[in-house]
């Protein structure tokens, strides 16, 4: 195909939005879309390719694949091998071992599934991940794979309308299914092709619907490519990380960036014509590429909030950019496609050679024997908590206990999530030896309360049932011990607070619960605490833990790989009453109704106007809200009160 200008340009304001998103610039809390623009460019490029070749008589698949293959696979591979190398010495352990993991399942164009199972692209702690820009290539990938075999099914008819209707039918599915599951289904619709594949199909269309009207006036043109980019701008500072996305919202700068593709300038394309605009556009893949490590090592360095260090992240990105796009993309993408054997045999040693590399870092756990005794000590804790979590008494069975299950009455009981199962360690050390179960499942600790931001949270109704079950069927003298990250459920993540979780409850419409969530929250906490406290059984809660909004553990061994010296983490005591207000409020109204008994952690893990998440080095916390097992013990005393009159 021959080249735009127009779409070279397109291109750098693709990547200029995303790059600007990712480092935090005013003005464009949307350029995250700038991905979206891409799929659509891709979309229109790639049929363009194929369908050309058709008409010609040329094409091959095999032809077309090892193109894309020079085109995306190198710059790629030097990337990883990059991080690999500077990861031996800046990483931790915990920290390279994942991102082996990471660059094992970026080259094999698998990462997209690979994120979608970890966590959601606009949490907080998945910007600390090397590779997480690769899930968009990872699924342009596949879509690679798959056009071109649709595309040889439909040529049979050689008729551009059936073409045309079929595109267009995938597309419209795929749009559906995008505005259907998003949400409820977020990181499946971000991450996944069914409903990502209209924004690469509205590309498609574009080609389609540019060679039917090929022509357009100089002045019509502009119009129309002045319309687009406004859309694609207003996309760009009106959206932001809260927004449903791709869903409905998508359709705004897809249909724009569609629009613009097909509308093919005549002349100079007003905007996306100037030497700054296509040379960003030439280097904008190489810049995609390398932007994001260089923003993950500013956070890593906790440098990533001060201005000097965010220009310099920027001017960084676009150099390496170039320099990729100057030394490995174009060398590669000018040799023949017809390599002799011994450059193909070299080839995919050299990819085999660092998909292995990646799982091998994954493998041995990062090679700890790379580190110091003191950096190995602070990410025990992330494994620690494994060694002391309450074991399931049988797979199918509710009760879990620590360190086996016991023939007997326990002494107590535990109910929460994950909370109640990283704190454990405390209630076991003020137990003194008594046994006691613990029943946990990461759902809403309210009866009929489930989310539906969650895959499996249907579960959570009938499990809080037969819990709450089992637990009556316990003598009334046994204690309960409730520990839940309660505030959690109303107002979702204090790490990333516009991401929502959407609680709802079986037996409260939903349109109750959106016109007055925090009331329902109240009632329904109370009618559970009530219903757990109804045979006379002594039941203690414990109050919200302070969130510490970032990964403690983490964070120290960081501070220690990047030659910084260890610097305790905390947050104020304010932060903590203002996150919890709600909670806090549900709760004493328990304790009044009720008769529910509150233990309150911040005497435990406050003090001087703080909440400590370290002291003295010691992780008090293994991410940024679950107790470690030092933090769970500093609650032992806290706990020995309900065992006080046994």
């Amino acid at each position: 195909m021959e080249f735009r200008k127009d779409i070279n340009g397109l291109r750098a304001i693709a990547v200029l939005s995303v790059l600007c998103y990712h480092f935090g610039l005013p003005g464009f809390t949307g350029g995250f879309v700038g991905v979206d623009v891409f799929f659509v460019i891709s979309g229109f490029l790639m049929t363009g390719i194929i369908v050309t070749a058709l008409e010609k008589g040329t094409f091959s698949i095999w032809s077309f694949y090892a193109a894309r293959v020079r085109r995306i696979v190198p710059a790629l591979m030097t990337l990883c091998i990059t991080l690999l190398v500077l990861g031996w010495f800046w990483l931790s352990p915990a920290d390279y071992a994942t991102f082996g993991k990471h660059a094992a399942n970026a080259l094999i164009f698998n990462s997209n599934f690979k994120f979608k199972r970890e966590a959601g692209y606009f949490d907080t702690f998945s910007q600390d991940k090397w590779l997480l820009h690769t899930w968009s290539l990872s699924l342009e990938w596949q879509f690679y794979l798959l056009l071109p075999i649709l595309l040889l099914v439909l040529w049979r008819w050689r008729s551009r309308r059936v073409i045309y209707v079929a595109l267009g039918l995938l597309a419209a599915l795929s749009l559906a299914v995008s505005i259907v599951a998003t949400p409820t289904h977020a990181a499946f619709s971000f991450f996944l092709l069914p409903a990502r594949a209209w924004e690469l199909l509205a590309g498609s269309l574009a080609f389609i619907a540019a060679r039917r009207w090929p022509q357009w006036s100089a002045s019509s043109a502009s119009l129309i490519h002045l319309a687009a980019l406004f859309l694609i701008a207003l996309s760009v500072s009106l959206f932001a990380a809260s927004v449903e996305w791709p869903g409905y919202a998508a359709l705004l700068p897809v249909m724009a960036a569609a629009l613009l593709v097909a509308v093919k300038h005549p002349t100079r394309p007003p905007l996306l014509a100037g030497a700054f605009i296509q040379s960003i556009g030439s280097w904008s893949y190489s810049i995609y590429l390398w932007h994001w490590p260089v923003f993950v090592a500013l956070r890593h360095a906790e440098v990533d909030a001060v201005p000097l260090w965010i220009g310099l992240g920027i001017i960084a990105s676009v150099v390496l950019g170039f320099l990729s796009y100057r030394f490995i993309e174009t060398p590669f993408r000018s040799r023949s496609g017809h390599k002799p054997n011994r450059r193909r045999v070299a080839a995919l040693l050299a990819f085999s050679f660092t998909a292995l590399c990646g799982l091998a870092v994954h493998r041995y756990e990062g090679f700890p024997q790379r580190v110091s005794p003191q950096v190995l000590d602070i990410e025990s804790t992330l494994s620690e908590n494994d060694e002391f979590w309450p074991r399931p008494c049988t797979e199918t069975s509710l009760e879990a206990s620590y360190p086996e299950c016991r023939d007997e009455t326990p002494s107590y009981a535990v109910l929460g999530d994950s909370h109640a199962g990283a704190a454990f360690q405390g209630v076991h050390q003020a137990a003194h030896g008594r046994y006691g179960i613990v029943f946990t499942k990461s759902c809403p600790p309210f009866i009929g309360g489930y989310l539906l931001s969650k895959r499996r949270d249907s579960e959570c109704p009938d499990f809080t049932a037969a819990a709450l079950d089992a637990i009556d069927a316990l003598p009334p003298a046994v204690p309960l011990i409730v520990i839940t990250r309660l505030s959690y459920y109303i107002h979702g993540y204090n790490e990333h607070p516009d991401k929502r979780v959407e609680l709802r409850y079986l037996d409260v419409p939903d349109s109750e619960v959106r016109a007055a969530p925090e009331d329902v929250f109240i009632r329904k906490t109370v009618e559970t605490m009530c219903r757990m406290s109804a045979s006379g059984r002594p039941v203690y809660v414990l109050q919200p833990l302070p969130e510490i909004g970032v990964e403690v553990a983490r964070t120290l061994s960081r501070q220690l790989m990047f030659g910084k010296p260890l610097r305790d983490i905390s947050i104020p005591l304010g932060d903590y009453y203002k996150r919890h207000r709600t909670a806090l409020t549900a709760l004493h109204q328990a304790a009044k109704d009720c008769g529910i008994r509150l233990l309150d952690p911040v005497p435990y893990l406050c003090s001087n106007g703080v909440c400590h998440g370290s002291q003295n080095g010691i992780p008090y916390y293994y991410d940024d809200d679950h107790l470690s097992v030092a933090g769970a013990r500093k609650l032992a005393p806290l706990f020995q009160q309900v065992f006080e009159p046994l």
